[in-house]
């Protein structure tokens, strides 16, 4: 005789918790599974981050590296500028796409330390100790562990989270086609903030401040002339200043309707190839035009231990504690750079899960038990017992399973008190069904965040 309604599972777990030796076996079976597990990466493997260095210049410019957080409408960038004490002439021009009024610029002599764990990585790790706790319930596969020496743990990625993150750098330290809005000297750089109208303004502009600027530099701008956008402008003013490092900041708030990376000035490299990392804060959509697609890696992070610089204060502003954000490297030849890098806020569907599982893997582990255990029953009873292939039996059986919860051992007492038939069958094929059916739950939620 079987169960016929949940109040009567209900009734019989509490009377398996309630039998010390029942009680004790589910407790021997859990401690041995725990210690047998893979451990769950609650907060990720943490990668010290190493520094990173950017230039934006019409010189030999090896990387670019960039931050941002959008809040409320207004875009903050810190884009980070490398240079070598001998340059001369050296300059760093970028278009931004807001009024000048709305713009604001300062030289920052630190940047932000984003670290912490790459989700997808996490929670495929995080998904195969799941895996092994699922097997283990069934006691076999720890048994032929233990004892014979066999390991049912499959085939696993062991592949180490990347880097994400930046580590602590110290930094020391007109025409009327042309009109300039704000004037910041500081950190041995000079910033402008200007507009253009036409491209022989611009030249004369460069000229004036005794600063090469190229026709490669001119094709390269012309997009954004005349058109409602703002230049911000740096160039060196004291290198060999006191304390003067050769890397800086340039940071920049604007508004804007959408997160804005500006890309068409790096072009003027042609085939030269500039690769660039621009980390976003929040897990956010970056609109992937078709000449780059290829040449993207989109990745997300969650820094569960941020260390945020009180110089920078006003980037981060309501981001304390949990930071989740977002890693855009580009690596395409610079002649494919044929538009800017625009950024939905939305985060993607199927990183949803992901963050889900590298937070809460515990929380994880348990939902996809029950899931399985409850599934596992309803298809067993389903298949052993024709005149059950019914809702109610459906139910029933899946509530059975659920004795699972407790280890195979907790499964069998209910089997061996309640059923009169088939006891050994039951058992058996739950067993093997159970294996497969949290095997496919497994894997389909692994292919959805592959997706």
């Amino acid at each position: 005789m079987f169960p016929t309604s949940a109040s009567d599972i209900i009734i019989l777990m509490k009377r398996i918790l309630s039998n010390k030796i029942l009680l004790f076996l589910f407790l021997l079976s859990s401690i041995l599974i725990l210690f047998n597990s893979q451990p769950i990466f609650a907060d990720g493997a943490l990668i010290s981050p190493d520094p990173y260095s950017g230039r934006w210049d019409y010189h030999d410019e090896k990387s670019q590296q960039a931050f941002i957080n959008y809040e409320d409408g207004v875009e903050k960038l810190i884009i980070s500028i490398e240079f070598d004490q001998s340059d001369k002439n050296l300059y760093w021009i970028f278009p931004v796409p807001s009024e000048p009024n709305g713009v604001s610029i300062d030289i920052v002599n630190t940047l932000p330390k984003l670290k912490g764990e790459d989700i997808i990585l996490t929670s495929r790790k995080n998904l195969d100790n799941t895996k092994n706790i699922l097997r283990k319930t069934q006691l076999y596969p720890l048994l032929a562990e233990l004892f014979i020496g066999y390991k049912f743990t499959g085939s696993y990625d062991t592949a180490t989270p990347s880097l994400g993150g930046i580590g602590s750098v110290d930094f020391s330290g007109g025409q009327k086609d042309v009109v300039i809005y704000e004037h910041l000297e500081k950190e041995g750089i000079t910033t402008e903030v200007i507009t253009a109208v036409t491209p022989l303004g611009l030249a004369k502009y460069f000229e004036d401040k005794n600063l090469n600027f190229d026709g490669k530099s001119m094709r390269a701008l012309t997009h954004y002339i005349g058109k409602d956008y703002t230049f911000i402008v740096s160039w060196i003013t004291n290198p060999s200043g006191k304390n003067q490092s050769t890397q800086k900041g340039v940071f920049v708030s604007f508004p804007t309707s959408k997160i804005y990376y500006p890309l068409i000035p790096t072009s003027v490299y042609e085939h030269k190839t500039i690769p660039a990392s621009i980390r976003v804060i929040g897990h956010v959509t970056p609109v992937i035009f078709e000449d780059i697609d290829r040449y993207t890696e989109i990745k997300y992070y969650i820094d569960n231990d941020p260390v945020i610089d009180s110089n920078l204060s006003d980037f981060y502003e309501n981001d304390k504690n949990n930071i989740f954000y977002t890693l855009i490297n580009l690596n395409p030849p610079s002649f494919k750079l044929t538009e800017d890098l625009w950024i939905k806020r939305n985060t993607p569907l199927n990183i949803y899960i992901p963050s889900f599982i590298s937070l809460h893997p515990y929380l994880t582990t348990a939902i996809i038990l029950v899931i399985s255990s409850f599934l596992t029953g309803s298809f067993t009873g389903w298949s052993l017992f024709k005149d059950s292939r019914n809702i109610k039996g459906f139910l029933n059986f899946g509530f059975i399973g659920l004795a699972n919860c407790l280890t195979i051992i907790g499964l069998i007492t209910v089997v061996l008190i309640r059923f009169e038939t088939k006891r050994i069958s039951f058992i058996i094929h739950y067993s093997v069904y159970f294996l497969i059916i949290s095997w496919l739950l497994v894997k389909s939620i692994e292919t959805f965040i592959q997706f």
